[in-house]
Order: structure tokens, then C-alpha cells, then sequence
């Protein structure tokens, strides 16, 4: 009698273990979705949404947010569906372009945690739905309609010949419009766009000082290579613009493209590359940075 119970306890002991080994050997798409509370907010305009979250603990394992998105799954979810986003733990807004061609859009946030076993889970947020019209893609403030791809392309036939080519190189000049005083990437852009060059001072009101000459680069890098990581910042700037994001966003998104720049410094390999992508982040960061930003606390409580 004694050894029959032996026996079946082993038995069992082994059953479980397999078990186990059964649950973590399966893929993070394999394991079941868990629900979580990001209180995920979504909300759009001009056709550009915006969803912003609550940060998920710091000691869970995260590893990265991903921002899923749908016209057609009531329910979307990573890594099955497109995603839009993917972010650091504090990062905690971001806005994408919808589908002009669809009225139906869900949108949903999942945290990919990496479990103590080496496995991974989804930690996702309910979904939010947001319906849209064509009037949602007319952008008013240029008095111009952006509701699909095709009529854009469309449009190319009315655009002139000889309309002006510009490069990507950022020398900022003030430029007038319409009344309107902006900031432009450089003079070939504010022709083309046909404002007036006025001082930089007058867009200095709202922006901070635009430098009448850029730093000398104290790094040893071809023209060619300062050419392409201009560029390549122009981009950036461009992208987050595309997507909606406001000055105080854009001024937050070059510090962290900056802080990754300054990690990448620390190896000789990449100093110099690393050292003038900062340089020129930093006057980017100069047109979008608000110089009062770090007074409006002195008038709180009144």
C-alpha cells in the first residue's frame, strides 16, 4: 500500500512539472491577452488622432508599449495587428494619421512585459473607437481638403512646372505670409511657400531666437556626412509635425532623441557623429522651445 502512493505521487510531480514547461514554452501570441486600465484616451482632429495613457509599473517587466490600430478589428491587439506606435514606459501620448478611406477606426494599447521565466504577455486596454466623416480630413487652417492619397496625387496635375526644389538643410529664417509671421527651414522653403523675408525678430514673439549664424562644428566630419544628418533631423522634425504634434512635444521629442545621441557619444566610434546630431538638435529645439516655460510656476496659487 505504502508504495502504491509512492508511485502515483511521483507520477503526478512529473505531470505537473510538464505542465509547466508546457505554459512558458508558449509564444507571447499563443498566451491569452491580459486586461489592464491604461485609462486610454483617444480623440482626433483634422484626421490626426491622439491617444494619450497612464504609465504602467516599473517593476512588471515592461519592456515596450505598442500602440495598435484598426479599421476592420473591433478588438485589435499586438502583434497581430498594425501598430502605430512603440514606446518607453514614459512615454505617454502619441498621434497618428487615421485611414481617410475608412469611418470606423479602434484603437489599443498593450504593454509587452517579460516575465521572470523569459517568457512574454500582453498587458492590453480596452479598445476605443472613434467614428469619422470626410469633413474630419479638411485641415481648415490651410483652407485646403487632404481626404485621400489618390486625390492628393490627383492634384499634382495643377502644381506648376517650374515650381522650385528645395534641399533639406536647416538654416531657419523668418518669413511672412498672409500676415502670418513662421518660422521656415531655410529661404529656398519660404520662397517657394511665397512669404516675405522680414527680421527674424518679428518671429521671435513667439519663438525663441533664431541664430543669424550657426555654430562653427568643432567635429571631424565630411561635408557629405553633416549634409546627410541634417537631413535626416529634418525628417524627424518634419514626421513629428505630420503627425500633430505640438511645439512643447516636438521640443520634448528632440531631448530624447538627444539623451539616445549622447549614450551613442560615449563610444569613440560614434562620438563626433553622435556630438554634431546634439549640436544641431539643440538649435532645432531653439524654434519650438517656449522661453517662459520655466517662469509659469512663479504665478501659481493667485
Amino acid at each position: 500500500m505504502l508504495l502504491l502512493c509512492v508511485s502515483f505521487s511521483y507520477t503526478y510531480a512529473g505531470e505537473e512539472e510538464k505542465w509547466s514547461e508546457d505554459k512558458t514554452s508558449l509564444k507571447m501570441e499563443e498566451r491569452e491577452v491580459i486586461p489592464y486600465n491604461f485609462s486610454l484616451k483617444v480623440s482626433q482632429e483634422n484626421g490626426v488622432a491622439t491617444a494619450s495613457w497612464d504609465d504602467f509599473p516599473a517593476n512588471r517587466g515592461f519592456e515596450w508599449y505598442k500602440l495598435v490600430y484598426s479599421t476592420t478589428k473591433e478588438n485589435p491587439v499586438y502583434p497581430n495587428d498594425t501598430v502605430v506606435f512603440v514606446g518607453e514606459r514614459l512615454q505617454l501620448k502619441n498621434s497618428f494619421k487615421l485611414d481617410a478611406w475608412k469611418n470606423n477606426h479602434y484603437v489599443r494599447l498593450c504593454a509587452v512585459v517579460l516575465n521572470d521565466d523569459y517568457s512574454k504577455d500582453r498587458y492590453c486596454s480596452e479598445t476605443q473607437k472613434l467614428v469619422t466623416s470626410t469633413e474630419d480630413f479638411v485641415r481648415k487652417e490651410e483652407k485646403k481638403e487632404y481626404v485621400t492619397y489618390k486625390e492628393s496625387q490627383e492634384n499634382k496635375v495643377s502644381i506648376e512646372k517650374d515650381q522650385k526644389v528645395c534641399t533639406k538643410e536647416y538654416v531657419p529664417v523668418c518669413g511672412k505670409k498672409e500676415g502670418v509671421y513662421k518660422i521656415y527651414s531655410n529661404n529656398c522653403v519660404r520662397e517657394s511657400q511665397g512669404a516675405i523675408k522680414v527680421e527674424n525678430k518679428l518671429c521671435n514673439a513667439d519663438k525663441t531666437e533664431i541664430k543669424e549664424t550657426k555654430k562653427e562644428s568643432t567635429f571631424a566630419l565630411s561635408l557629405a556626412l553633416r549634409e546627410r544628418i541634417n537631413e535626416l533631423l529634418t525628417d524627424f522634425l518634419e514626421k513629428l509635425e505630420d503627425k500633430g504634434y505640438s511645439d512643447a512635444e516636438i521640443a520634448d521629442a528632440i531631448d530624447v532623441v538627444s539623451q539616445r545621441s549622447e549614450t551613442l557619444s560615449k563610444q569613440a566610434k560614434y562620438k563626433n557623429i553622435a556630438g554634431y546630431m546634439m549640436q544641431e538638435l539643440q538649435s532645432m529645439k531653439d524654434a519650438y522651445s517656449d522661453p517662459l516655460g520655466e517662469f509659469q510656476w512663479i504665478f501659481d496659487g493667485f
